[in-house]
């Protein structure tokens, strides 16, 4: 997945390496990892789709109900982790079947939130395991 999640040689190390040593704790940063490794397998063999988007969804439903927990507690200690979560869960909400009942007010709340917690601690986020992600945003602006 790492690998076609963007084209920047930088990015792809960073989701490759980055990403999941993150993701190691808390849990919910790797529940997410997997959900949208399994969304992204499921458009790569369609074939087992079946298998694939039922177990992303369990995923993510789990990350997401560990997550809420800490969300309204956004500190230095927690930024990096929620940053990843929130981003992986924007990717995730994306590239997710689409229902009657998603609309696209849903999907651009999640945004706002990834731009409330880079204001929350913006320092944490762009000197720790986050900066290459940040250093390749300023690159392209």
């Amino acid at each position: 997945m790492s690998l076609s999640m963007c084209c920047d040689p930088a990015l792809k190390i960073f989701w490759r390496i980055n990403v999941p040593q993150v993701g190691f704790s808390p849990a919910f940063v790797m529940r997410s990892i997997l959900a949208i490794s399994c969304l992204h397998l499921a458009c790569a063999q369609p074939e087992k789709r079946g298998l694939y988007v039922p177990y992303s969804m369990t995923q993510h439903q789990l990350a997401l109900r560990e997550a809420v927990t800490v969300l309204p507690n956004i500190t230095t200690e927690n930024c990096v982790t929620l940053h990843i979560f929130s981003a992986i869960t924007c990717f995730y909400t994306l590239g997710c079947p689409r229902t009657e009942e998603s609309g696209i007010g849903d999907r651009l709340d999640l945004f706002c939130g990834v731009q409330t917690i880079i204001e929350s601690s913006p320092e944490a986020l762009r000197s720790g395991p986050l900066e290459p992600m940040f250093k390749a945003g300023r690159r392209r602006m």
